[in-house]
Parts: structure tokens; C-alpha cells; sequence
């Protein structure tokens, strides 16, 4: 052996001693046990101890959201509320509906738990802020709302487990029943939820991940029941690939734990995609029985499928995500927004605001590092510094809350250089102050750029500014084009 190797042999066995003495696990389970009884500490810093043998999971920003820090404004709150009608408007292109399902993070649905410490801090979720968003400014009905249901709920039944982060067993198939009646809807007499009579029930000992976080398997474990379903179409059958999975070019995931697989039961009529994070394998059971074929993406986003959608063809695409998950749920679909923003935007016709050759340079206001002058194929602009840009007014008619009303912006531009565009905007609380937050940007490349954006806020109103770039130079803005569209009548899925 080599002096070096054998220098490293006291370090190494120190290592697999602490790692492997007989005694070493139950002195922790010992220690974590006789913190948890006697000091009410929970040994790990991802587990929050609570009252009546709760346990909370804090990772992945969950307390933080608890106590309001996770709140976002409304500009934002649109985008992904655009998101979400984006992928609604692509598969109702394709004859398929969508099913948007958030699942609320248990320390919301039973903080009466929480301890008092970090209860007294409790503010506003942001499920608790998007939702209702998304029902009464976006117009987005194709969500349902499990924040509100379980509350009404949980006084009959244990929706989520004491020592795991997930829901029940009760709670699944609470939230499974809340969802086939909405698709019921769109589907009469094709689908129902499950009824008592076909579902038995068993207790067994249980303990969940807040456990193991915990490293006390075995000692902080809870009686739970289990459902089975009395006589299966598909009992026995293994979940297995989609045989459109072969005419791909390319899979959608890498990772082999990621692929999507098939189930279902023959004697059904519909097929459904079921996008979804670990919460979603407890209603695999329950989606066997109501669907023919039923497509489970676990942790995939839905601009990865955009492939296998169009193959498969299903009649239905559900997502259900966890709160502290809709980070990933949320991200935008960027092939898939630009393809429905050309598509929309060829479509509109009433005309809020159009900026060209023909603009009156006395309506410019606050011209910023600008000197503008009208020329042939649009305004010429030659920016004398890094922050140029102008404003004008924006006073499109009033419409009522029946109709709400979206705005679309194409921009024709000459750049000198590659740079980045961006559009302020007020809204109707507050006409005349810019404020940062309220903007779109898009980056342009050197020469001729045509850009496509939304206004992503339900009243703009007041005033625009327009930064043409982000460096000196000469600018052609050939024209800037702002298309109002009134929102068509969705149907309602709320409680």
C-alpha cells in the first residue's frame, strides 16, 4: 500500500465504526425519543412536533409559506394563471378538456395542531391567494378547490396522516369523489365517483416520512385505515409503459423512475393523462377502476408531454400537485404560449391602442434619454443613453366585470444591437405611477424582431412606457400594437 492510502486508514475507520456500532441506532432512537416526550423538540430541523401526535413537514419553503412570506403580486399571479389557460386552450384544440387539482399542504388544512409558537404567525397561503384568483379574476374554472372542500370535511374523517406529509387513504378518495363529479359534468353518464359499496376497509400500524425524517420508525406510528377496492376490474395488473412510448423519438424523462405508465379497466369508456408529484400515486387505485386507460407522468411538467398528449389523444389531462410542488406545476410552456399568442392575437380585432408612423409626438410623455422623430416605416428613435424610454397614455374603455377583458401587444422593432425590451404599464388603483413589478420583458436580437406578449393584469389602465432597449443607439418602432380580447365564458368547477 501506498503511504498516502495508508494515512487515510485511521480517518476510514473511524468512519465505518461511527457508522456501524452495534449500538449506534437505538442510542438515536433513544435520544430522539426522549426528546420528543420530554421537550416536546423535534429532532429533526424538517419536522415540526405538534399537539395530539401531529407531525409537520417545514422543508421546501412550507413554513414559510404557513406565515404569508410566499405571497406574490398580481402581475405574477396572472402569468401563472396564463399558464394554466394555456394548456387549457391547447388541448381544447385538440378535443381534450383539462383538470387543473392543487393539493393545500397539510399544516394548513389542520394547524389547529400547530403549536402556538408558529400558529400565532399563520398568514395567507399562497394557495390560499391563487386559487381564488384564478376562479374570480382569470376566469379559469377548471381547478378545484381542496383547500375550501377539506375544511368543510375534515371534522368527518382524517384527511391526512399524523406522521406523513401525504393525505389519508380517506383524504385521496375524498379529493378522487370531489374530482369525477366535476368530470362528470363533461362526460354525463360516463363516469362517477366511488361509492361506499365498493370499497372495504382495514386498520393497520403505519408510520410516514415524518418519521423517518425523524429517525423514529416504528416508535412515532399511527393506526390508519386502508381501502381496498371489493372486486377489481384491475386487480392484479401492474401498471406498465404506454405503447406510444415506442414512436417517440426521445423519451420524456431520462430517469427511468420517471417514465410514464398505463393501467385501467376494459369496461370503461374515457382515457386520461394524470400528471402528477407523490401525492398522486395514493388515487392510482381509484383511477384504474373509472378510466379504459389511464396515463400516469409522475413528477413530469406538462411542457415535457406536449409529445405524448398529441399522440395519445386522451379525453382528459389531470394534473394534481401538492402546494409546496406548484412551483413546478407553474412552469410556463413557451413553444405552447407563443403558437395560442399568434394564434389569438390574428384572431382579435378591436384595436386598444396602436403606436406607428402616425403617432403625434406631442402625446409622448416623460421621454427618458430619447430623441424621437416620425419617419416612414415608424418612429425613429435614437437613444443617447442605457436607459431610454417614453411614455403614453393608455385610457381603453371601461367593460364590466361580466367581461373581463385581456390585452395582447405585438411589437415590430429595428434594434441596433441584441438587447432587452420591456413594457410598464399602470393599472386601475393606481393610474399614474410606473412601479417596477409591472412590466414584460422580451429579449430582441440585432435588426428586425417581432415580439408577442400579454398585459398580464386584469385592468390596465392609465398609462405604458415603453424602454425601447438597454443601450444607446439607433431604434425603428415600426409599430407597437396593443388588441384587447374579452375572455369567453368558462365552465364553473368551484364549490
Amino acid at each position: 500500500r501506498s503511504l498516502a492510502s495508508g494515512s487515510l486508514f485511521p480517518q476510514q475507520f473511524d468512519t465505518y465504526y461511527n457508522d456501524h456500532f452495534g449500538f449506534r441506532d437505538g442510542l438515536i432512537r433513544l435520544y430522539n425519543g426522549f426528546s420528543l416526550k420530554f421537550f416536546r423538540v423535534s429532532p429533526s430541523n424538517f419536522v415540526l412536533q405538534g399537539k395530539d401526535d401531529w407531525f409537520f413537514y417545514t422543508g421546501e419553503s412550507v413554513l414559510e409559506d404557513y406565515v404569508g412570506q410566499r405571497l406574490v403580486s398580481q402581475v405574477l399571479l396572472s402569468k401563472h394563471a396564463a399558464t394554466l389557460s394555456d394548456r387549457r386552450d391547447w388541448l381544447a384544440g385538440l378535443g381534450v378538456r383539462y383538470l387543473f387539482v392543487p393539493i393545500p399542504n397539510k399544516i394548513s388544512i389542520y394547524d389547529e395542531y400547530v403549536p402556538y409558537r408558529v400558529r400565532r404567525n399563520r398568514g395567507e397561503t399562497f394557495y390560499e391567494q391563487f386559487v381564488p384568483f384564478l376562479y374570480n379574476e382569470a376566469d379559469f374554472h377548471e381547478v378545484v378547490d381542496l383547500y375550501s372542500f377539506f375544511l368543510n370535511k375534515k371534522a368527518e374523517q382524517q384527511l391526512y396522516f399524523k406522521t406523513d406529509t401525504h393525505w389519508s387513504n380517506d383524504g385521496a378518495l375524498l379529493a378522487f369523489n370531489r374530482m369525477m363529479t366535476v368530470i362528470a359534468d363533461w362526460f354525463p353518464n360516463r363516469i362517477k365517483p366511488i361509492t361506499e359499496a365498493e370499497i372495504s376497509y382495514t386498520e393497520t400500524a403505519f408510520f410516514g416520512d415524518l418519521s423517518m425524517l425523524m429517525h423514529m420508525e416504528k416508535v412515532v406510528e399511527e393506526e390508519v385505515p386502508v381501502i381496498s377496492i371489493r372486486e377489481s376490474c384491475v386487480a392484479g395488473k401492474a401498471n406498465f409503459p404506454p405503447a406510444s412510448l415506442k414512436e417517440l423519438q426521445t423519451l420524456v424523462s431520462d430517469d427511468h423512475r420517471r417514465y410514464p405508465m398505463e393501467n385501467g379497466c376494459p369496461q370503461q369508456e374515457l382515457t386520461a393523462l394524470v400528471i402528477h408529484d407523490s401525492f398522486g400515486r395514493f388515487l392510482h387505485r381509484y383511477f384504474n377502476e373509472r378510466f379504459k386507460r389511464v396515463i400516469y407522468s409522475p413528477y413530469i411538467k406538462f411542457n415535457e408531454l406536449e409529445e405524448l398528449i398529441a399522440i395519445e389523444q386522451p379525453d382528459i389531462v389531470i394534473e394534481v400537485w401538492v402546494a409546496r410542488n406548484l412551483g413546478k406545476a407553474l412552469t410556463p410552456d413557451p413553444s405552447l404560449e407563443a403558437a395560442l399568442l399568434a394564434e389569438q392575437y390574428e384572431a382579435a380585432y378591436n384595436i386598444a391602442l396602436r403606436v406607428d408612423s402616425s403617432l403625434n409626438l406631442n402625446s409622448v410623455l416623460v421621454p427618458n434619454d430619447v430623441h424621437l422623430e416620425n419617419h416612414d416605416d415608424g418612429i425613429f428613435i435614437q437613444a443617447s443613453g442605457k436607459d431610454p424610454f417614453f411614455a403614453l397614455p393608455f385610457l381603453p374603455e371601461k367593460n364590466s366585470a361580466a367581461k373581463r377583458v385581456r390585452y395582447l401587444v405585438e411589437v415590430e422593432l429595428d434594434a441596433p444591437a441584441e438587447t432587452m425590451f420591456a413594457l410598464y404599464f399602470t393599472v386601475g388603483d393606481n393610474q399614474e405611477h410606473i412601479v417596477p413589478h409591472q412590466v414584460v420583458e422580451q429579449r430582441v436580437n440585432k435588426g428586425r424582431n417581432r415580439l408577442l406578449f400579454r398585459l398580464p393584469h386584469s385592468d390596465v389602465r392609465g398609462l405604458i412606457r415603453i424602454d425601447i432597449g438597454r443601450q444607446a443607439g439607433e431604434y425603428l418602432l415600426r409599430s407597437l400594437t396593443i388588441k384587447a380580447v374579452t375572455g369567453g365564458e368558462k365552465i364553473d368547477v368551484s364549490e
